[in-house]
């Protein structure tokens, strides 16, 4: 009788979950080549964003347990050896700005400069957190229940694949990082640190772009 009535909810799931992928491997496309009548930002906050949002919120009122879900952005959850570890880490990536010069594609791509910081925050806000949402939450959740043959390739692939028109070492780099934090995310079924780590790396390349030269 339970199993029967586990059924829905596990093809609900598994439903959504595919949606999910699908999804984002379209939203991909149509960010490379072509954002409709909207802006770039627009453009981002809608499906980035808002839609990202609205999946997750399907996904907490669809699940058999909430809380094992609003685990996963619970920062009560982080013990203190991986607030020290997740530190190091993210210590590790101003290293990684570092780099930047010394690369000749990634030099030429990121050119330091005024920019305009108020524009770019709007541009941070309009797809980090749906972004994150989408990634490491909903995908994350979802992918080890109902794919779980992809759980390591699918969320850096799809990342790696963002970073597609940038420089060859940035997609490249971005792929690996993307599989560290997916490893850590999908162990821990806690997206905080993770969702951190990325912060801080597009914070400290703002301020390299903005403050550098």
């Amino acid at each position: 009788m339970s199993n029967n009535m586990e059924t829905p909810a596990r093809l609900s799931n598994k439903i959504l979950a595919y949606f999910c992928v699908y999804y984002v491997a379209l939203a991909l496309i149509i960010d490379h080549n072509g954002k409709f009548s909207l802006s770039p930002n627009h453009f981002r906050l809608v499906f980035w964003f808002a839609i990202p949002a609205i999946l997750l919120l399907l996904t907490v009122f669809l699940a058999k347990n909430r809380d094992e879900i609003l685990h996963w952005l619970d920062v009560r959850a982080i013990s203190r050896k991986e607030w020290y570890v997740a530190s190091a880490l993210m210590a590790c990536l101003v290293l990684v700005i570092a780099v930047i010069p010394t690369v000749p594609s990634l030099a030429d791509y990121y050119k330091p400069g005024r920019i305009n910081f108020s524009h770019r925050f709007f541009w941070l806000l309009a797809w980090f957190p749906g972004w994150e949402l989408m990634h490491r939450c909903l995908l994350a959740y979802h992918i080890p229940r109902s794919l779980p043959k992809y759980s390591w390739l699918l969320i850096p692939l799809f990342e790696g694949l963002y970073h597609f028109n940038k420089p060859w070492p940035e997609m490249l780099g971005m792929f690996a990082w993307s599989g560290v934090l997916t490893f850590w995310t999908i162990n821990r079924k806690n997206a905080c640190l993770a969702i951190l780590a990325h912060l801080v790396l597009e914070c400290l390349l703002i301020a390299y772009l903005g403050l550098a030269g």
